[in-house]
């Protein structure tokens, strides 16, 4: 006898709790947390308009006013979504990151396409020539160009030779990258840590990639010249920069966690290179140790510089999703830090997952994760908070040696970190303004799962 579906459905969904957990993640549990990755990520690439009709690939909606987002967050948008194939093995992305790059690759293939010439940063050119040689870790399509030299690796090689030729060349920080890549543009005589960095960890990463001594003598003396000019002290604290005038001695304090997150990339890359030197360990146990301690109080990552005073901008609250990612590339790179790292990237993971249970589908995070945090201020930030989640799910996974370090498709080596600021001037403390153990079965619930597992409930008992 057929019963009646309405009567049937009522009593079934009284079972159901009156309130779902959109991303009740077991952080011990492998499973678990790449279902929680895949719906983040599936949430990240909602605010994706890329491959609409009229709309331009490769970046997030921007710059303002037309958008948050400044050119520089797209290759990091890659970048992640890199990641995320190579700890999950999904590769449902993997045209979407190769159009996006290809798009924004520019006529000379160095990421300085001509619609953004005017206005982007050393730094920018940085983060999107990071993901070039994450994608060619990750054995990525080479972009569709005649070319052959066009592949990847090419691609970022290209960038190193471009900004190997910007270089400052007078007094202490003899060698340093501006933050401008144009006279005329602001922030020209500001020599900023960001772009410094980026430039480490990419010729590290291509030394690492290619056995090239060159590139690591290249890496090697930019780390050096951070050091003497003082943007990194003796305590291992990162700084911002330094105005040009004055020898570079007017140094702007600020602390932002991606630097540090991508020297700790460049000198795990250069630790591999080096076949475990021990100036290389002693750089990243120090690095790592102010790291832990400054950017993770209680356990959790905080942007220190401007998240107690609510005053961070886009860029900014991407930066500790950079940082998780920087560590967990740390601990394929250099394996003896993971028993120091691993516990951290958990806590911190677990406490940015807790606050995903915003929107319609009850599963959209916060930029925000710390108890002394506006959570629901940064829930209203879209793609940057899911991008950021999404890098810690990441991080925790790459403790799997499965996940790889140096790179096979689809599920190899994540690539280096991008880091990168945003375009446009820097305020007074140099933050860029308006511009620049065990793991198995899965415990993540979204609604529409739980709703589907109802119906196929349902119609079995007919």
């Amino acid at each position: 006898m057929v019963r009646p579906l309405n009567s049937i459905v009522g009593r079934v969904l009284l079972l159901v709790p009156a309130v779902w957990a959109a991303l009740d993640v077991d952080i011990n549990n492998e499973d678990s947390i790449k279902k929680a990755a895949a719906l983040v990520a599936e949430d990240l690439m909602s605010y994706y308009i890329g491959e609409k009709p009229n709309e331009i690939p490769g970046i997030l909606p921007g710059p303002p006013p037309n958008g948050n987002y400044y050119w520089w967050s797209g290759g990091l948008l890659w970048n992640t979504l890199i990641d995320y194939r190579n700890v999950t093995g999904d590769t449902k992305y993997t045209d979407s990151i190769v159009k996006g790059m290809e798009w924004q690759m520019g006529d000379h293939h160095d990421f300085v396409p001509a619609n953004w010439t005017l206005n982007l940063s050393n730094g920018d050119q940085g983060t999107w020539a990071n993901a070039a040689l994450a994608a060619a870790m990750a054995g990525l399509p080479s972009p569709s160009t005649s070319q052959k030299t066009s592949d990847w690796l090419s691609v970022a090689r290209t960038v190193v030779d471009e900004q190997s030729l910007r270089r400052f060349n007078n007094g202490t920080c003899k060698g340093a990258l501006r933050f401008a890549i144009y006279q005329i543009m602001n922030g020209y005589n500001y020599l900023d840590t960001t772009s410094n960095a980026n430039y480490f960890a990419l010729t590290a990463g291509l030394a690492h990639k290619t056995k090239n001594d060159t590139l690591a003598k290249q890496a090697a003396s930019t780390y050096d010249m951070m050091t003497k000019a003082g943007w990194i002290d003796n305590d291992f604290n990162v700084f911002d920069g330094a105005q040009t005038e004055n020898d570079c001695k007017l140094i702007n304090k600020i602390r932002f966690s991606q630097n540090p997150g991508l020297l700790l990339t460049g000198a795990a890359y250069m630790f591999q290179q080096t076949n475990s030197d021990e100036t290389w360990k002693k750089r990243i146990d120090g690095l790592l140790d102010r790291t832990l301690k400054l950017f993770f109080p209680d356990g959790v990552a905080k942007e220190i510089a401007c998240e107690s005073s609510g005053q961070c901008n886009i860029d900014m609250k991407m930066y500790k999703g950079m940082l998780h990612r920087a560590l967990g590339k740390t601990m394929q790179l250099a394996p003896y830090t993971k028993d120091k790292i691993l516990p951290v990237l958990k806590t911190s993971t677990a406490a940015a997952v807790k606050t995903c249970t915003e929107g319609q589908n009850q599963r959209l995070c916060s930029a925000y994760w710390a108890e002394d945090s506006d959570v629901e201020a940064g829930a209203k930030d879209g793609a940057a908070a899911q991008l950021t989640v999404l890098n810690a799910l990441n991080s925790v996974l790459m403790a799997n040696p499965q996940s790889g370090g140096n790179g096979s498709s689809p599920a190899g080596g994540s690539g280096s970190n991008a880091g990168g600021s945003g375009q446009g001037s820097t305020d007074a403390a140099g933050g860029k303004k308006d511009g620049p153990g065990s793991m198995g079965t899965s415990t993540t619930v979204s609604t529409a799962a739980l709703l589907g597992g109802i119906f196929f409930g349902v119609m079995a008992l007919f």
